[in-house]
């Protein structure tokens, strides 16, 4: 059956109904049976990626695959990270991965999203990628404040940013949880500085009131 489906393996998957087919076996069969499924994931991630419905089939099929195939689905992932993030559908499988908590492939996918955090947070599905990427791991938070506050006028931009005041809030919550006060400190003083500024946007008053109450948590 397996064999039957992989000849079709693209079209099925990207099919709304069609693709609960091989999803089954993925979730029924053994490891051996399935093997030729996750070859043909492996094969077609990229594709898969980027499409509306083979997005989430993808997704789907992380959770099942183990093993070696596993580790090279998920290193493929991470080597095109950069370009998935900002697609509309790929920047959902890059979330998903980054929710695995897999240190080695998320060290990889910051690594190539490093010099695009505050670009990526400008828009719907990358800051959804950069909020992950602070959430999921200590070092992620650290290179994605690193950068912010490096500049800031733009810290004080994306606070006042649709997309990007939720990535500040993230930033703010997620250092103080972590108790990294190195960036903690440094990105409230950035945020007080420009309060004025911040107080004349409905994002910015957004980010201000959060400060007030993790002030005086």
């Amino acid at each position: 059956m397996t064999t039957i489906l992989s000849s079709r393996y693209y079209l099925i998957m990207t099919h709304e109904v069609a693709r609960h087919v091989i999803l089954q076996c993925l979730n029924l069969l053994d490891r051996k049976s399935n093997e030729i499924l996750y070859e043909y994931a492996i094969y077609y991630f990229l594709d898969l990626a980027r499409h509306e419905v083979g997005c989430r089939s993808l997704n789907e099929c992380i959770n099942s695959i183990a093993g070696n195939q596993r580790d090279t689905l998920l290193n493929r992932i991470a080597d095109v990270s950069d370009f998935l993030a900002n697609d509309p559908y790929g920047n959902y499988v890059v979330q998903h991965v980054l929710e695995l908590r897999n240190n080695v492939i998320t060290k990889k996918i910051l690594f190539h999203l490093q010099g695009q955090f505050i670009q990526l947070s400008k828009t719907k599905g990358g800051s959804h990628v950069v909020e992950k990427c602070i959430e999921t791991s200590k070092f992620g938070s650290s290179w994605v404040v690193k950068e912010i506050i490096d500049c800031p006028k733009t810290t004080i931009r994306l606070s006042q940013h649709h997309f990007g005041n939720f990535v500040i809030q993230k930033a703010l919550v997620r250092t103080k949880i972590e108790k990294q006060m190195h960036l903690h400190e440094p990105l409230v003083k950035i945020l007080e500085q420009g309060s004025d500024d911040l107080d004349c946007s409905k994002c910015g008053k957004f980010v201000l009131a959060l400060l007030k109450e993790l002030q005086e948590a």
